[in-house]
């Protein structure tokens, strides 16, 4: 009887002693996935402007490439942006706003918050994007390097095809003729709020800065160049509300939601139709996709689900490229 107990005390306390060693071996392995995960997220945006600090590099040292010049662009033309980013749980106190101080006539005596708390983002269309940087060309121009920074100037479409109570970035709440709808018409007045990209910009369009690299391909005998590209650029998220009234929107508060870092990879095909050594006129066609690289969300909005899902691209516009400062080796 007391050999059995002995081993059970000794089988007990093996166990034990396993039971320990797996709970510290897991909470090492749990801190190694976590150091993992903060040093990947350290190291992403190097990875991501490599090519940015490559392109420095040979600008700075121009005895590495063949030629080294200043490129300065124009695009006119239009490029479809489809967007797919969602925005659940919009704070209270951003969907609720009071009666406006002129409609004492109201029938919504107490004004009730917009119901809806869920929006989408816009899909966009981009008019007009300048580039400037420098460019490093190889092996008789037919490979180079160009790195810089560009501004598109875009449109949402819902503001141009669509009623206000009828897009789906902006959500809104009858208080007078027709209580706790978004109705519109003669006599209507509305609560609203919204979400939008607020750099430099009013609420239907907005000028976007971005950084970018590029890998050109010159196939001189077709008239052609390929570009394979990638653009890096922030998208703040800003949220308004206010009433709609006369058709018109009147805002009474805005609030930063959140900081958006998004990554722009990209091919384009130009064919020229003009091509000396300082000039290059031409059409060009682009295709890419975005995506999130980080994100930065504000204490108004920690309750705030955003989901910023894989978008993608496509357009066509006519170029006018100038290169200037020319350094051959």
């Amino acid at each position: 009887m007391s050999y059995l107990l002995i081993f059970k005390f000794q089988y007990s306390s093996y166990k034990n002693i396993i039971y320990i060693q797996n709970n510290e071996n897991l909470n090492k392995s749990s801190k190694s996935s976590q150091h993992m995960k903060s040093l990947t997220k350290i190291l992403r945006p190097a990875k991501i402007l490599f090519p940015l600090i490559l392109g420095a590099s040979l600008l700075s040292n121009p005895a590495k490439a063949q030629k080294v010049s200043f490129i300065k662009e124009m695009n006119m033309g239009v490029t479809y942006n489809k967007e797919n980013t969602k925005i659940a749980n919009i704070p209270l106190i951003i969907r609720d706003v009071p009666k406006h101080p002129d409609d004492d006539y109201a029938n919504d005596k107490d004004v009730a918050p917009v119901k809806d708390e869920t929006l989408k983002m816009p899909d966009r269309i981009s008019l007009i994007n300048g580039k400037f940087g420098g460019k490093i060309s190889f092996l008789e121009e037919k490979l180079s390097l160009n790195v810089g920074v560009e501004t598109d100037l875009e449109i949402k479409l819902t503001s141009l095809l669509l009623e206000n109570n009828d897009r789906p970035d902006l959500k809104e709440r009858n208080y007078t003729n027709h209580p706790g709808t978004n109705t519109k018409g003669e006599g209507a007045a509305l609560t609203f709020y919204d979400v939008t990209s607020a750099f430099l910009a009013n609420w239907n369009t907005f000028i976007k800065p971005q950084v970018f690299s590029e890998i050109e391909i010159n196939i001189p005998k077709r008239g052609e160049l390929i570009k394979i590209g990638y653009g890096l650029y922030l998208e703040k998220l800003v949220a308004r509300n206010g009433w709609d009234r006369w058709n018109a929107l009147e805002v009474k508060e805005k609030y930063h939601l959140a900081n958006l870092l998004i990554g722009k990879p990209y091919v384009s095909i130009c064919a020229f139709s003009y091509n000396n050594k300082g000039m290059k006129i031409s059409s060009e066609g682009t295709l890419g996709f975005t995506y999130l690289v980080n994100k930065n969300i504000k204490e108004i909005a920690k309750g705030t689900q955003i989901d910023f899902n894989r978008g993608w691209f496509i357009g066509s516009s006519f170029n006018i490229n100038i290169l200037f400062n020319q350094n051959s080796k």
